[in-house]
């Protein structure tokens, strides 16, 4: 008797042994695990891909320095093309007049070296 015809053919013996029926119970345990497995998995991949995205775009930061004035660096590990920086307003409140500032970039080309300042 094998496997295959307990779990096709269960019409040739109506009556099943212990031994046939832990098998089943088996097979059945096996394809669960297999099952919560493979979700587990595709949840790892998800996140690790996620990860590797991330590793790999560029990660721009908007800053202003001492002298007032704006800057944005690139701290990725790849470059940035393209970049387009909306129109905003900006408010300063760390000095007493609280200045608001128009903010208005050009498309920027290339953000490069997450070292340099472009």
């Amino acid at each position: 008797m094998t496997i295959s015809s307990i779990i096709c053919n269960l019409n040739y013996d109506p009556t099943i042994t212990a031994g046939e029926f832990g098998v089943v119970i088996i097979l059945l345990f096996t394809l669960v695990v297999v099952i919560v497995y493979t979700f587990a998995t595709i949840g790892l991949w998800k996140q690790a891909r996620k990860q590797t995205d991330l590793q790999i775009s560029p990660f721009l930061n908007f800053d202003i320095d001492e002298k007032d004035q704006f800057f944005i660096k690139n701290y990725g590990n790849s470059p940035a093309f393209n970049v387009v920086v909306d129109r905003f307003s900006m408010v300063i409140n760390d000095l007493p007049e609280k200045p608001v500032w128009k903010v208005e970039f050009k498309t920027i080309p290339f953000i490069g070296d997450p070292y340099s300042v472009n």
